[in-house]
């Protein structure tokens, strides 16, 4: 009891992420699914180009986002690179 007790701050920051996490986990993945559905159903993909389509279209928004963005952008130098080999 004596530990719990004494770090209050600890548990309510913890208890602070986990509960962003979890709702991050649910409305990402209510996002996924529509996204996969609309692949599916409106564009006439199948389950494995739908979800490639989808993860792609995540892969895109989250390239915006300010301090993760560079993690998902496309590498330039490796696209050259391509293009000349071709």
């Amino acid at each position: 009891m004596w530990l719990r007790e004494s770090h209050t701050n600890i548990q309510s920051a913890l208890r602070w992420i986990g509960v962003s996490y979890a709702l991050v986990w649910v409305y990402g993945s209510i996002w996924l699914s529509v996204t996969t559905i609309y692949h599916m159903f409106e564009k006439n993909q199948l389950f494995y180009e739908a979800v490639r389509s989808t993860l792609y279209n995540l892969r895109f928004k989250l390239a915006f986002v300010p301090v993760i963005g560079k993690w998902f952008v496309l590498d330039e130098d490796r696209t050259k690179n391509d293009q000349k080999s071709g």
